[in-house]
């Protein structure tokens, strides 16, 4: 069985010590850390991302392939009846405040400040068919895409190209998406009050939300129904 590596371990090889919040995403399963250790990560852990949390916690153990990518991504639960290289969770981790400045000229739009303070803790994720969009460090960095491995999806591209498809005001920011059904997606977008929209490229608003939290509670718990829905029958108890 895969040894687990102690808590600094994780924190020093992802590079992650100056960022408490998202550390405890990399550290909630580890084993060795004492008491004391892991007192400061639950203090200063962000209650937004309880629900990645508690998906982390389900299946860090389903398959001990959970581990830390070449780049600092989180990668849980390997699906390999999807693709021998699928994960159900890839977390990626925080941009600095340079990659936001670098967007924000680039694309000539301003980020809204609750996606900024996501993006400080997490620079987006797959959760199963749910997906945030972040910022490529390669696009932002060397200004090329790299497409060597699977990379969070573009919130420039996103907001130049893919609201294109969706019948929707021009003042809401494309931030997301998740699988709706097994032939259409929901698309996730924010207006200037940070109200979070659900909306199918119909224009037709599913739900919406106030809180960011209450939005990833909802949609990320949707998404994993959709996900067992398509498990093996011989995982289904696992």
């Amino acid at each position: 069985m895969k040894a687990k590596r102690p808590i600094t371990l994780y924190l020093r090889q992802a590079g992650l010590t100056r960022n408490p919040t998202f550390s405890y995403l990399y550290c909630v399963r580890c084993r060795g850390q004492d008491a004391a250790s892991k007192a400061p990560l639950e203090r200063k852990y962000s209650p937004v991302f309880d629900v990645v949390k508690e998906q982390v916690d389900r299946y860090y153990d389903f398959d001990n392939k959970a581990d830390l990518r070449h780049d600092g991504a989180v990668k849980v639960f390997n699906r390999t009846w999807v693709a021998p290289m699928n994960y159900g969770l890839l977390l990626f981790p925080p941009v600095d405040k340079i990659m936001i400045e670098k967007f924000e000229e680039k694309e000539k739009l301003k980020i809204p400040d609750f996606y900024k303070e996501i993006l400080n803790m997490m620079n987006g994720c797959f959760i199963y068919d749910f997906s945030l969009f972040g910022l490529p460090k390669s696009i932002y960095e060397k200004g090329l895409h790299d497409r060597s491995d699977v990379y969070q999806f573009d919130l420039g591209t996103a907001n130049r190209s893919w609201r294109l498809g969706f019948d929707i005001k021009p003042n809401l920011f494309h931030f997301g998406s998740r699988a709706y059904s097994y032939d259409e997606n929901t698309g996730y977008f924010a207006d200037g009050e940070n109200k979070i929209y659900s909306i199918l490229r119909s224009g037709q608003i599913v739900k919406t939300w106030t809180s960011f939290k209450h939005f990833m509670a909802d949609e990320v718990t949707e998404a994993e129904k959709m996900m067992k829905e398509d498990l093996p029958k011989e995982l289904r108890k696992k």
